[in-house]
């Protein structure tokens, strides 16, 4: 678990891979510089903080891959304290997420992709293509 008020920095290298196979809570931060070339590895991601994920510095020598390595089995979210109602109807109060998920619940999933969107357009503000019905 990544606590609130903490921001990880997964300063990844040269290809190097972490390994986090017991899955990992964001409740901080986490945060992949565009300086990061490397592979996350883990059971499952929960995101109920910030999960930050900058352009790379340089598209040719940089790059984040999360890989998802759990076992074929439902994966049961606690959620932080502040959000308990969230899951005060199932069992223990923990939601089930489904195998291998990566679950933004009450948190925020910040991820860019290249900078360059003339090239490559990774992502665009909804408000630029949204047509009303």
């Amino acid at each position: 678990t990544i606590p609130c008020g903490t921001c990880a920095i997964a300063d990844l290298s040269g290809g190097s891979t972490l390994l986090v196979p017991t899955g990992i809570d964001v409740q901080g931060m986490l945060y992949f510089p565009p300086s990061t070339h490397g592979t996350l590895e883990t059971a499952h991601m929960f995101v109920q903080g910030v999960l930050k994920i900058d352009p790379p510095d340089n598209p040719e020598a940089s790059r984040v891959t999360i890989k998802l390595i759990g076992p074929d089995e439902n994966v049961f979210l606690t959620p932080h304290p502040h959000n308990t109602m969230a899951c005060s109807s199932y069992a223990n109060g923990k939601c089930p997420v489904g195998k291998r998920p990566i679950a933004v619940a009450g948190g925020r999933l910040d991820v860019r992709g290249l900078k360059d969107p003339t090239t490559c357009p990774s992502w665009v503000n909804l408000q630029d293509i949204w047509e009303e019905p």
